[in-house]
């Protein structure tokens, strides 16, 4: 993490979207408890990839990805799961580019 990340206040803004009974005082304990949860998701992830029970194809469909991003979010944020409404500043498309997006299932093929 950045210098300082320690020591960096929760934006009150972002503490009101934490589930109830969650609170951080600092963006670094966010940032650790986001990594602890999508590790937890990611095994299990990669897991039914590995035993054929997901496929490239089975992202494209509607709603799985989202309930990826639900499952590694849900601990901590009150939006996991939803596409996001509102601008933020990290690198990412704006909130009505997100949905077209997404992969379509006509742009991967079926290996299996």
């Amino acid at each position: 993490m950045s210098p300082g990340y320690d020591s960096t206040p929760v934006d009150p803004e972002d503490a009101t979207a934490f589930v109830d009974g969650v609170s951080f005082d600092t963006k670094l304990q966010v940032y650790e408890a986001e990594a602890n949860a999508i590790s937890a998701v990611q095994v299990e992830f990669m897991s039914a990839i590995g035993e054929g029970e997901i496929t490239a194809f089975d992202l494209a469909r509607n709603g799985v990805l989202e309930s990826l991003h639900e499952n590694c979010y849900s601990p901590i944020w009150k939006w996991a799961g939803k596409i996001r409404t509102r601008e933020v500043t990290i690198g990412v498309p704006p909130p009505e580019q997100i949905r077209e997006q997404l992969p379509r299932r006509s742009e991967i093929s079926d290996s299996g």
